[in-house]
């Protein structure tokens, strides 16, 4: 989000817009408000989920049903106020869903590296099948038979 210095001339229509929300947030709370309003830390928490699984696809999903719904929340309840906020979020969510896109696929065309399971695969492979020393990319390797506990592993 970014924040702009106040316009010279505001639009009545988003004053309006502005107006609701202000009057929605300091009115009564019911329990439906409660409920509506627990949407918001939900709906990010499943978005940071979302990437923290490395699903962008969900990702992408999520950001547009969360921008869907504030700005249908301004449409319904706030009796049209938030055709104001169409434009601007509309613009906002195409930029959005561009970089999203963008990233997740240069990504996607970057080989892994760094990793010590890659690398050990990497030499693996130039050596044939076989890994080049038992347990190659695994952070445990097994005690032969016989091994105590007291030596070390090798």
């Amino acid at each position: 989000m970014a924040w702009f210095p106040a316009p010279d001339r505001l639009d009545p229509r988003v004053a309006e817009c502005l107006h609701f929300e202000r009057d929605w947030l300091s009115g009564d709370w019911t329990g439906r408000k409660v409920l509506v309003t627990g949407l918001v830390p939900l709906s990010l928490t499943a978005y940071c989920l979302a990437f923290w699984r490395r699903s962008p696809g969900w990702g992408l999903v999520l950001l547009n049903a969360m921008a869907v719904g504030k700005v249908l929340w301004g449409v319904v309840p706030g009796r049209g106020t938030g055709r104001a906020m169409l434009a601007p979020a509309g613009a906002g969510l195409l930029v959005g869903d561009v970089v999203l896109l963008v990233v997740v696929r240069s990504r996607r065309r970057r080989p892994a590296t760094g990793s010590a399971v890659a690398s050990a695969a990497e030499r693996a492979g130039q050596q044939g099948s076989r890994a080049p020393w038992p347990g190659a990319g695994c952070s445990v390797q097994p005690r032969r038979e016989g091994q105590s506990h007291d030596e070390p592993l090798g």
